[in-house]
């Protein structure tokens, strides 16, 4: 591959994703994957440079990134001894997400409506009435509205309680 101005041979591509991220590669290598973290709208571009430091025009490319199809729900510290952290993901035009958390009995623990576009929420590791919850493990579940309205749920995480 050659410059087209100078006849110079292409050395490297300098990549820009558009979230921050950065990539050079050498030549001949055209190509570059990146995994974005968030949903979002980012523009990428590419940069050919030539043996003596010429650069080309970007070239530019527009991409959407669409959010998860399900919600998703971790948390951490886990094993927790006195919070634990939850975040999720929710799927485009999700609303109403409340997270509930069982004991290992079944029993519904605790009860929580969290922030309508997803995100943390720090649990201070006590029950719906104030209580200390003892060691032991607990299944928690994020549910919320679909952008269709029907109701739409994380898969079970598993919390463990150890002081």
């Amino acid at each position: 591959v050659t410059d087209a101005d100078a006849g110079d041979t292409i050395a490297s591509y300098k990549w820009n994703f558009g979230d921050g991220s950065t990539l050079e590669t050498d030549a001949p290598t055209a190509t570059a994957t990146h995994k974005y973290n968030a949903p979002g709208d980012y523009t990428a571009s590419v940069v050919a440079v030539d043996s003596r430091g010429g650069e080309s025009a970007p070239k530019t490319l527009q991409i959407a990134v669409a959010g998860p199809e399900r919600i998703v729900l971790y948390g951490f510290p886990n094993p927790a001894a006195t919070q634990a952290t939850f975040e999720s993901l929710l799927p485009d035009g999700a609303t109403e997400p409340v997270l509930t958390v069982y004991a290992l009995d079944g029993r519904q623990v605790f009860e929580e409506e969290l922030a309508p576009g997803g995100g943390g929420f720090v649990w201070n590791l006590r029950d719906t009435a104030g209580d200390l919850l003892g060691n032991g493990l607990y299944f928690c579940v994020v549910t919320a509205r679909s952008a269709t309205g029907g109701r739409i749920r994380s898969e079970v995480f598993r919390l463990l309680i150890s002081r």
